[in-house]
C-alpha cells in the first residue's frame, strides 16, 4: 500500500512552504489590491 505523503512534504517540505511564503509575501507588498490588507 503506497504511503500517503503530508501536505507538507506535497509543497516540498520547509524549503517549498518558504518558497511559498516568500511569494505571498512579494506578492502582498506588489499587489496595489491587497493594499488594505496589510
Amino acid at each position: 500500500m503506497p504511503e500517503t505523503q503530508s501536505l507538507y512534504e506535497l509543497l516540498g517540505g520547509e524549503t517549498g512552504v518558504r518558497a511559498l511564503v516568500d511569494r505571498f509575501y512579494d506578492l502582498m507588498d506588489s499587489s496595489p489590491e491587497a493594499r488594505d490588507i496589510r
